[in-house]
Order: structure tokens, then C-alpha cells, then sequence
């Protein structure tokens, strides 16, 4: 989907924002505070029905008001989509896509493949595996549509499997039977698409560090090639946590650093890198996915808060160029407007459109 418009009322310092964006890219500029996250934040809640910041949606609702909304109109495959998110005080939140309520979020992820860059991407690198799990099943999400359906099946397979551990019940057998079902399919479906994307992030990493050579690896979370003879193997211990410790639950994106020279791994990346360089491998990361979904005909969304944050000029300019590339829509902030127009008119011959920011009020340049 490309978004036309966004409205947003009554979101934390927005009290009232209707504006409109260009399908390439759109400079939000402002001074801190001034409200630019916010909007990327708006456009988040409705994609995603949640915010990227920590706290509940009633935090969100704009001191001394009722109710937030965020409603947005653009076009899918071809056709007008409108969708639209409603919060009340201690409520629960509403959402709708073309005037039909909606009643799991992911009607409108799909439709909207949402990718964000945040000033701590780099998190991705440095962080726990669990963020590397979302990295991987947020391209597989929008590129096979059965996958959340079989995700969601070893989910329940494994909830019930862990009760069933605990209290030692008979059902322990048949919750693994239906626990490593899923998991071979949400496992071969992973590896796949993984396989695609790890060759789209050789070419992102060579535009915007070249300096930098990383080897992804897809770690499947248990040795060996049946799930079922782990568990048996591991029973004892399972027993003794009540938990499963195998699993597509326990698999890894495993990031390490090849030395430039020899090729040789050098280690894990998140004890060999520095921050701006962890920071242009996620980069690399999260726009393989965006390049590999174009290549599918699958057109993703880019947030970008903050953008000139812990970029070097020249690790900022490569990402640009390689981010412009993609063809993708970009919604970027930015409080160095100066530099980062400059920069953009540089290397595009598509001049931003840019909306100034101050105090929550909007008006367009």
C-alpha cells in the first residue's frame, strides 16, 4: 500500500494533523519535541495497533481528551484502501479497513509492509535473538500468506505442550506430535525464505558498508534433523523446567564478522563491532528485506526517525542511495534540515516533500 493521507487527532502532542504524502519520499522537520515522531508513531498504530514506544494506547491519547484517532487513505494493488484506528479511555481500540471493522491487526499489516528504523536499529545486531525471530518472520509474514496461520498453530502446540509438562499430563505425547509438526513447517518455511533474503543482504551491505563483511546464519533452535528425537533426548531437563527448550522458539539469527582480508570469522558481530557499524548491518538487514519483497512485487513503507542519528557522512549518504533504490515510500524526521535536504537532493532527482513541525502543529513547506 501507498499512503496518500494521514490524519491524526489527539495523539500525545498532536491535537490535529491532516496532511498529505508523496508516494516517494517526505521529510518531516522539527525541532525535538516538536511532534515529528509522533507521526511516525501514528502511522505505526495503524498498521500495527500498537505503538514502537514503551507504554499502553491510553498513554497516548493527548492530555485532557477522550480519544485518539488515526485513519489513513492510500492504494492497494491497484485500489483505494482507507483504514482507520479508534481509542477511547479504557477502551477497547477500533479499527477499521474500508468502513468494515477489523479484528486482527494482521488484515492490515499485510496489506502494508511497514518497515522502521529507529535511532537504536543497532539494536539488532547487539540484542537478543528474540529480535532477530521478528526480523526473519516479518519478511516471511508478507511473503507467504499461510505463514502466520502455521506460526500461530506451534504457538498454541507449544503453550499447551509446556501446561502439559508441568502437570505431567497424558497429553504430553500428543501436544509433541502436533508441536513438531508445526515446527517443521514454520522451520522449512523460515529457511527458505531466509536463504533469499541472506543474498539480497550481501548486495545491501556492499553498497552502504563495504568495508564490513558479515556472514548471516539460520540456526534452527535444535540439533540434528528430527525435533522429535531432541525432545525425547531432552525430556529429563524438560521435566525437571517445565518448558520445551527445542524449537523454532529457540532458533537464532546468527550475525558474525568476517575478517575483510582472509574471510575468516573473526566472531560474534555484537562483540566485534561498533555501534555505527552494528548500526549499517541492521540497516543492511531490514533493507534486504525491503529489496527482496520488491523483488516480489510487494512494496514495502519505510519510517525513519531521526535519520542523521550516529550515521557518519558517509555510511548516511550509502544508506540513502541504497534505501532510494529500493523505490519504496520513505516517511523520514529529521532535526538537521539543512544537511539532510542537501544530502537528498544530491543523490535523487526526486525532491522530498517536507512538512515542518512546531509544537505539534503541522504546516506543509
Amino acid at each position: 500500500m501507498i499512503l496518500d493521507r494521514l490524519d491524526v487527532h489527539n495523539v500525545r502532542i498532536v491535537r490535529r494533523a491532516e496532511l498529505r504524502l508523496s508516494p516517494n519520499s517526505n521529510l518531516i522537520v522539527g525541532a525535538n519535541g516538536a511532534g515529528k515522531t509522533t507521526l511516525l508513531e501514528a502511522i505505526h498504530l495503524l498498521v500495527r495497533g500498537r505503538s514502537f514506544r514503551s507504554g499502553g494506547l491510553d498513554s497516548l491519547i493527548t492530555f485532557g481528551e477522550d480519544e485518539l484517532l488515526a485513519t489513513a487513505a492510500g492504494r492497494h494493488e491497484g485500489h483505494a484502501l482507507k483504514i482507520g484506528l479508534r481509542k477511547l479511555r479504557n477502551a477497547k481500540v477500533r479499527m477499521r479497513m474500508n468502513e468494515t471493522d477489523v479484528r486482527q491487526i494482521s488484515q492490515i499489516a499485510s496489506a502494508i509492509p511497514l518497515q522502521i528504523f529507529l535511532p537504536d536499529v543497532s539494536d539488532l545486531v547487539f540484542g537478543p535473538p528474540a529480535g532477530r525471530r521478528l526480523w526473519l518472520d516479518w519478511a516471511v509474514f508478507h511473503a507467504d500468506p499461510g505463514y502466520m496461520h502455521e506460526l500461530r498453530s506451534f504457538q498454541r502446540a507449544l503453550r499447551q505442550r509446556n501446561a502439559a509438562l508441568k502437570s505431567r499430563s497424558p497429553d504430553l505425547n500428543s501436544w509433541t506430535v502436533q508441536l513438531a509438526e508445526h515446527a517443521d513447517t514454520v522451520t522449512k518455511t523460515r529457511e527458505k525464505i531466509f536463504a533469499e533474503i541472506r543474498s539480497s543482504f550481501r548486495q545491501q551491505l556492499s553498497e552502504i558498508a563495504p568495508n564490513i563483511r558479515i556472514n548471516l546464519d539460520y540456526v534452527r533452535g535444535w540439533q540434528g534433523q528430527s525435533l522429535l528425537e531432541g525432545l525425547a533426548k531432552d525430556h529429563v531437563l524438560e521435566l525437571k523446567y517445565g518448558m520445551t527448550r527445542l524449537g523454532p522458539h529457540r532458533s537464532e539469527v546468527r550475525i558474525r564478522t568476517l575478517d575483510t582480508e582472509t574471510g575468516q570469522d573473526v566472531g560474534a558481530s555484537a562483540r566485534s563491532l561498533s555501534r555505527g557499524q552494528a548500526k549499517a548491518v541492521a540497516c543492511a538487514m531490514k533493507l534486504a528485506q525491503v529489496r527482496y519483497l520488491n523483488s516480489r512485487s510487494i512494496p514495502s513503507v519505510v519510517l525513519i526517525d531521526d535519520v542523521a542519528s550516529e550515521f557518519d557522512e558517509e555510511y548516511g549518504r550509502r544508506f540513502f542511495e541504497a534505501l532510494l533504490r529500493t523505490g519504496s515510500q520513505v516517511v523520514a524526521t529529521t532535526t538537521q534540515e539543512s544537511d539532510i535536504i542537501t544530502m537528498w537532493r544530491d543523490i535523487s532527482p526526486i525532491v522530498p516533500l517536507i512538512v515542518r513541525m512546531n509544537k505539534g502543529r503541522l504546516a506543509e513547506a
